[in-house]
């Protein structure tokens, strides 16, 4: 009984169903109940072929991750602190580089050409975030690079 067989296309007629019969309280019932029950099988069906939830996993991602970053932020600060940890430049230096090229260019010239011992912070200095290219100079110049 009622508009539950009818054809869902309107009226052309009457595009907003203002002449259409209104349904029965026990109409609009059973219409709830079919959606419900369209929507725990599309639910169900959905479980059944074992997908994954991308969006809530996403989602748990992003909340879990923004609220771990200053702790991993404190935690790499804290171990590079410690020189238990160190981040690689592009370049293959830390960005405390100017310690290590001192550390490689004293024990380079150490071994090479010690009276150059007292040159090695004025030579840094001149080659300063140019370090390869003394490197590579004093590789030509000494057979051996730093």
């Amino acid at each position: 009984a009622g508009s539950m067989g009818k054809s869902k296309l309107r009226d052309p007629d009457d595009p907003f169903g203002e002449n259409r019969p209104q349904e029965t309280r026990a109409e609009a019932r059973q219409r709830m109940q079919q959606a419900k029950r369209a929507a725990a099988t599309r639910r169900d069906d959905a479980d059944s072929k074992g997908g994954v939830r991308w969006g809530a996993v996403a989602m748990l991602a992003i909340i879990l991750l923004s609220g771990l970053m200053p702790f991993l932020a404190n935690l790499t600060d804290s171990l590079a602190a410690l020189g238990l940890f160190s981040f690689a430049a592009s370049s293959g230096v830390a960005p405390d580089g100017a310690g290590r090229h001192s550390e490689w260019l004293s024990a380079f010239y150490r071994k090479h050409n010690p009276t150059k011992m007292g040159d090695v912070p004025g030579l840094l200095a001149k080659y300063k975030g140019r370090e390869d290219a003394l490197f590579r100079k004093l590789g030509e110049k000494y057979g051996e690079r730093p």
